[in-house]
Parts: C-alpha cells; sequence; structure tokens
C-alpha cells in the first residue's frame, strides 16, 4: 500500500529550500534518486522507472506532461540508491525570465517498481504524494557589450570589443562555465556584408585592427553571433541583433588657454595655446588661428597647425600692433572643423610693418606711393633730412623739397596708433632737371623785416621763397617781404614752371627788431611791446612730454612710451605806459589767436595767444602766455 512507503531523495533537492527552488541546468544530463522504504525495510527497484513532468511559467502550462521511461539504477549500501538520469536538454531553456521573479517551474514524479510494488515519489512524512518542482537556469548569454548603440570607433585606429558573459539572475551557479570561443562580426549597414572574426579562450574582448571599417559611415554594426561554454553550452544571438556605431567622429569646441587679456610684445615670439574638447575623446587633427583689428568686423589667418599639438609659436612681427581679438577651431579625426571658440582680447605693443613703395618717376618734386597697415600717420625724408610728420592715412605724398640733378634717397615710414613707427622704406631716384630760364635776386632790412626783389629771364609759374634753404612763402609777383624773420639769414628765389625749376643766387639780409613786438599771424600788423616796469622785460618757457608706462608679464619694470609731442609755454612780461592803452586793447583782442612775437634779443615765437593777466594803476603790467603749436609759414601747395 501506498501508505507503507517512505522515500528520501537525493541531490537535487526539489524541495524550497529557505524560498528558493533548486536549480538544473537543462543543458547537462541530470540524477535523480530515491531511497524508498516499505515499513522498516528499503526496496530494491529495478528495471525502467517512469519520469513525469510538466513545465510552467507564472502558474502557465507552457509544456504538458510529458513522461520518459529511464533504466534504474541501484546503489549499494544503506540506503540503496535508485537512480535515473534525465538527458541533457530535456527541459526547456529559460529563454525569458532573467528578471526577479521570472524562469520556469518544472513541476515532476517519478514512479519506481521492480521487487513486486509500485511507488511515485517524492513521498511526505506521511506517506502521501507530492509533486517535486524545481527550476531551470537560463543558458548563458553576453552582456555589458562595448562600445555599445550608438559610439564612436575611430576606423583609423585599432579598436577593442569587449563583452561578458551572464547567467540567470534568479538562481544561483556554483561553478561559472568559461567561455571556449566567440564568434565577433561586423557589417556596414542591415544589407552589408557580414564579417566574422572568431575568437578562441575564455577572453570576452575581440580587437580588430585599424582601417578594417569604412571611414565616414552612420551605418556600422556588430554583434557577439555566437557563444559556445567549455561545458558545451551554446548562445546564439537573434538574427536581427545588432550594435549601431558611427565611424563619424563629432565635432570639436575649442577652449582658449592663452593669452587672454594680456599685453603682447608683438617684436618678440608669442605662445598662442588653446584645449580641443571632444566627446569622442579623439586626438585634434588640424587647428585654425586669426585675429581681428576690429573687434571682429573682419579676421586674418594668424597660423595653422597640423597634427594633435595644441600649442603654436607666433613668430616675431606677425600681429599688428593695437587692441586684437583671436580665436581659434579644432579639427576631428575626420578632419572637419568645429565652431570657432569664443574670442579673446589682446592687445599687442609692437611697431607697424615697414611700408612697401611704389615706383617713384624721377623728377625734381617726386611722389612717393606706398602701400602699409596699421597708419595712422606718416613721415617722408629726402636725403635723411625729415620732411616732417602728417596724420591720417593717406598713402601718396608729394616731396616738399625741389631735387637738385643727381642721386637722391627717398623714404617713407608709417606711425600705428600706440604712436610707434615702423621702419623706414627707401628708394634711390637719379634726378635731371631742365631750367626753364634765370631768377636775380636782390634783398635789403626792413622794420621788423626784410624785402626781398627779383628780375626773371624766362616763363614761370610761381616763385618759391626760401630761408635758410626752408620754404616760406610763395607768389607770382616779383617782390615778397618776410615778416617772420629775425636776424641774418640767406635767400634764394626758386621759379618753377612745370615739373623745372630755376634757382636764383643767394642773398643774406637782416631783419631787425628795436623792441619787442607782436602780431597776428593772419595779417601782420605790430604791437610794440617797449618796456617792463622795474626792470627789464622777461620771457620764460616751460616744455614737456607725456610718458606712459605699460606693465608686461615677466618683466620686474615697466616700459616707458615716450609721446612724440612736445608741450612748450612761454611766458611774457611787459608794461603798458598810459599813452600805449591803445596798443594795450588791440593786444587784448588777439587772445585766442595765433601770434607772432619777436625781440631784440633774436627770439621768435609763434602759438595761440592763450592766456592774458595782469594789474593796472597809472601803469598796466601784463603777463602773456604763448603756447607754441605746430604752424608753417607755407603749407608747400606748390613745392619747397
Amino acid at each position: 500500500m501506498a501508505s507503507n512507503y517512505r522515500s528520501e531523495m537525493s541531490t537535487p533537492h526539489i524541495y524550497p529550500t529557505d524560498g528558493m527552488i533548486g536549480v538544473l541546468d537543462q543543458a547537462k544530463p541530470s540524477i535523480f534518486a530515491a531511497a524508498i522504504r516499505q515499513g522498516d525495510s528499503y526496496v530494491r527497484p529495478s528495471g525502467n522507472a517512469t519520469f513525469y513532468f510538466t513545465v510552467y511559467r507564472g502558474g502557465e502550462v507552457i509544456q504538458a506532461e510529458r513522461s520518459l521511461s529511464l533504466p534504474v539504477t541501484t546503489s549499494e549500501g544503506t540506503p540503496p540508491w535508485s537512480a535515473v538520469t534525465v538527458p541533457a536538454n530535456t527541459f526547456p531553456a529559460d529563454d525569458d525570465g532573467w528578471g526577479a521573479g521570472g524562469g520556469l517551474i518544472v513541476h515532476y514524479r517519478i514512479t519506481y517498481s521492480g521487487w513486486g510494488g509500485v511507488v511515485t515519489v517524492p513521498l511526505d512524512g506521511s506517506g502521501s504524494l507530492q509533486i517535486g518542482y524545481f527550476g531551470t537556469i537560463k543558458p548563458p548569454r553576453t552582456v555589458g557589450m562595448t562600445p555599445e548603440s550608438g559610439a564612436f570607433v575611430d576606423d583609423r585606429a585599432a579598436n577593442t570589443f569587449r563583452w561578458n558573459i551572464e547567467y540567470n539572475k534568479d538562481y544561483t551557479v556554483s561553478t561559472p562555465v568559461a567561455q571556449a570561443s566567440a564568434v565577433f562580426q561586423w557589417r556596414n549597414g542591415s544589407s552589408g556584408t557580414v564579417n566574422s572574426v572568431n575568437v578562441s579562450g575564455a577572453g570576452q574582448s575581440a580587437v580588430i585592427p585599424a582601417n578594417t571599417f569604412p571611414a565616414s559611415t552612420a551605418a556600422l554594426q556588430w554583434r557577439i553571433s555566437r557563444v559556445t561554454m567549455a561545458d558545451g553550452a551554446v548562445w546564439e544571438a537573434d538574427a536581427d541583433f545588432w550594435i549601431n556605431l558611427t565611424t563619424i567622429d563629432s565635432l570639436s569646441t575649442a577652449q582658449i588657454v592663452s593669452p587672454s587679456g594680456a599685453y603682447l610684445t608683438g617684436n618678440e615670439e608669442n605662445t598662442f595655446s588653446w584645449e580641443h574638447v571632444i566627446a569622442t575623446g579623439t586626438a585634434q587633427t588640424r587647428a585654425d588661428l586669426q585675429y581681428s583689428a576690429d573687434a571682429g568686423e573682419s579676421w586674418e589667418s594668424l597660423a595653422a597647425v597640423t597634427g594633435a599639438a595644441q600649442s603654436v609659436i607666433i613668430p616675431a612681427d606677425t600681429l599688428p600692433g593695437g587692441a586684437l581679438l583671436w580665436r581659434v577651431r579644432t579639427c576631428n579625426s575626420d578632419g572637419t572643423a568645429g565652431e570657432w571658440s569664443d574670442p579673446a582680447p589682446i592687445v599687442v605693443y609692437a611697431a607697424p610693418p615697414a611700408p612697401a613703395l611704389l615706383p617713384v618717376d624721377p623728377v625734381p618734386r617726386p611722389v612717393l606711393r606706398w602701400q602699409s597697415a596699421e597708419q595712422q600717420a606718416f613721415e617722408a625724408r629726402a636725403d635723411g633730412v625729415s620732411l616732417g610728420a602728417v596724420f591720417g592715412t593717406a598713402k601718396e605724398y608729394r616731396i616738399t623739397r625741389w631735387l637738385t640733378d643727381g642721386a637722391h634717397t627717398l623714404g617713407v615710414r608709417v606711425q600705428s596708433s600706440l604712436g610707434l613707427w615702423s621702419e623706414w622704406s627707401e628708394v634711390t631716384i637719379t634726378v635731371s632737371n631742365v631750367p626753364p630760364g634765370t631768377v636775380a635776386l636782390t634783398a635789403r632790412g626792413v622794420e621788423n623785416g626784410a624785402r626781398l626783389s627779383w628780375e626773371a629771364a624766362g616763363s614761370f609759374d610761381a616763385y618759391l621763397i626760401y630761408r635758410d634753404g626752408e620754404a616760406i612763402g610763395e607768389t607770382s609777383d616779383n617782390s615778397w617781404t618776410d615778416w617772420f624773420a629775425n636776424g641774418r639769414h640767406r635767400y634764394e628765389v626758386r621759379g618753377v614752371s612745370g615739373e623745372y625749376y630755376a634757382l636764383s643766387n643767394e642773398v643774406w639780409e637782416w631783419s631787425v627788431c628795436r623792441c619787442g613786438v607782436l602780431s597776428a599771424v593772419d595779417g601782420i600788423d605790430w604791437i610794440l611791446l617797449r618796456l617792463r616796469r622795474s626792470r627789464p622785460p622777461v620771457v620764460s618757457t616751460e616744455s614737456g612730454r607725456q610718458v606712459r608706462l605699460r606693465y608686461f608679464s615677466g618683466r620686474s619694470r615697466p616700459v616707458a612710451e615716450i609721446s612724440a609731442f612736445t608741450d612748450r609755454v612761454h611766458t611774457l612780461e611787459y608794461s603798458f605806459r598810459p599813452e600805449e592803452r591803445g596798443e594795450l586793447e588791440r593786444l587784448m583782442a588777439l587772445e585766442g589767436r595765433t601770434v607772432i612775437y619777436k625781440n631784440q634779443h633774436g627770439v621768435r615765437l609763434i602759438g595761440v595767444l592763450s592766456g592774458l593777466s595782469g594789474q593796472q594803476d597809472w601803469a598796466a603790467d601784463l603777463r602773456l602766455t604763448i603756447t607754441e603749436t605746430d604752424w608753417r609759414e607755407y603749407d608747400g601747395g606748390r613745392a619747397v
């Protein structure tokens, strides 16, 4: 009778243990054994036993009950174990249920016979039949695959692909089985040719050599198509399982490191550096640098760097002087440039480049033409003698001297907004003059001036008057009074006809003042300055230049910027008697006008009468302030 039977079950355990279901590996043969007692004695089944099992998932039958007739092997000893062996892969693989609470549950029972009785196990403590059950483990699969979907791989470099072997999370495998081999596959797009690489051994990675994958594709795919374990278990990927990759690199972002907000010495080498920021971590293949001298309205190339270097040395005299912006962009592994960086401000302390002179006609009064950058002023010279600075961006200048026959060296340089001068650019020409006639000059001294007159033979457009070799005026008449001289001077007159001239003889003459005199320069009408109460008249002078100090990184002392401009102020002290009140009123009317002052000691001053002060009683004591200005007797309209 069934109630007289008891059974003991050997490993594998078929009852829950601490709430865990016993686990069998369906990929291996499984041995089930029972020791069966009838009363106090063990029985020894023989022949075949019948193994019944039904498969469930979540309480739902997914495989109806099946039965196997299996031979019984009974061991010697006590208790005698009667075992049956269920072949590998009898139970279905757990293809789902990797999360908690999933998995397959197998219910089973075994019917033994052969000793003159029949019993079905397992039995509970009362001898009643109960259902044995266990779970099947999920076969190994690949997980943790890198690179992941959407990642970038550099087709120009070797790439390592990795994966891990994972078993069912719900059950415990006491001894994980090593990988025996795997198959790595890749293709370019879903319709591309599948390329396979066999991987032997337990190593779960594959190194694919550089230049294996196609460049510039967003359709690269890879997978591990098959894994074979050392115990023979096999995992195969689904036909549609692929991981998508790209060999198109992401765009980079450049970030300026230095210089930023710094003063640079433009006549020295300067190092510019930046960072190449890119999500894929690939190296920079190129960098472009630009600068702007107009607050970003336009940009000029500064440097180009090929390769991964993230700094470049800019040679001396490359950058223009002044306030600049600079920016940089970098290229990814595909050679594609990213966006320009935010610009960084710098101030470059540098002289501008020398102007480029254009060809010059070899006439007695030639015209210089040039090309230049950063020009805010220019200065020309002839045979080493400066012709004066001219402010502005004009790039054409007629030489303000009539040149004699023979070779002459002409030059020009330009000044930047920082007040720095470029090097001189020079050209040598050979002049040949054709005189259009002759000029005979005479002179005589007059009160506060010198009277010139001449006789001309030939046809002249105009006459230029020279004092001590400097042009002081131009006229079409045959006479000229020099009111701006003081003392003895040398005079000449140049008769001009077209591009040619005739030069008169030299004449020396005195211009004498008996006392101090002052007049507006735009209409000579002398005011006599004779006396000063109680003491001789006084002329005092103050002169100075502006100096700006700039501080640079790496220098312990400042660099001086010395202005090219001179401030010079003269103070005159005179007195006026009562009968000279009319002269005083005339003098006061000149305040704020450009005047000329001369005296019997040879002093000559030209500037603005910028101040008058003094006191009056029966006479007037007056202090006059004259600020010198760059006033010229002759503007060089025709020639000098």
